[in-house]
């Protein structure tokens, strides 16, 4: 009976154990289900108070705000992450448009974001080329590595994969998310500032 009551105890334990393990498990995936809503929230809060005080509130025209931004889309959609912010200002100083607006912008691209925007640039790049697409693992982009070396290996290897029918498809898309970016976001503005003037002639 004693050996008996020792077996049932040790099975209890083990079903606590296995029990713990779970609803620890499961509370871990719920805690990072929330972290990630939480960045997710976090991150359209500050686009959106970009948006708001950055962009619209820019001084300058509506026209060179509208074309800052333009820049910053376009180039965040290129497979230039170390340069972007640079290639961002410069684009910009070229086009004189606003050099301030668009600098934020490049920062959506990031290690992050970067297989949903330039796999498809790269699908559609092979499509236009004629070529097959290489079994290309991006991931290998979002992994975090122990030194900037080892990274820019690793980015460079895959580069030379996949680099032109990569670049013929960033162009494509860079530009027509750019114009898009212009008309959009000098609607935006223009259509704000018009109704804050026809909100102070209704004060006055």
């Amino acid at each position: 009976m004693g050996f008996l009551r020792c077996a049932v105890a040790d099975v209890n334990l083990d079903l606590r154990h296995q029990l713990s393990r779970v609803i620890f498990s499961g509370y871990r995936q719920v805690e990072r289900s929330w972290v990630v809503r939480a960045r997710t929230k976090a991150m359209w809060g500050r686009m959106r108070d970009f948006v708001v005080y950055d962009v619209i509130h820019a001084d300058d025209t509506p026209h060179r705000i509208a074309l800052g931004v333009a820049c910053g889309m376009f180039v965040c959609f290129t497979p230039t992450i170390p340069f972007q912010m640079v290639l961002a200002v410069a684009l910009s100083w070229l086009l004189r448009a606003n050099k301030v607006v668009g600098i934020p912008l490049v920062w959506l691209s990031n290690p992050a974001t970067m297989v949903p925007i330039f796999l498809p640039q790269y699908l559609l790049g092979c499509q236009l080329l004629g070529m097959k697409a290489m079994d290309v693992d991006f991931s290998k982009l979002t992994q975090t590595y122990t030194d900037w070396d080892e990274q820019f290996l690793v980015a460079w290897g895959l580069m030379e994969k996949i680099f032109w029918p990569l670049w013929l498809g960033s162009i494509i898309i860079s530009t027509l998310v750019g114009i898009a970016s212009y008309y959009f976001s000098l609607f935006l503005i223009i259509r704000y500032r018009n109704r804050a003037i026809n909100q102070r002639i209704k004060l006055q």
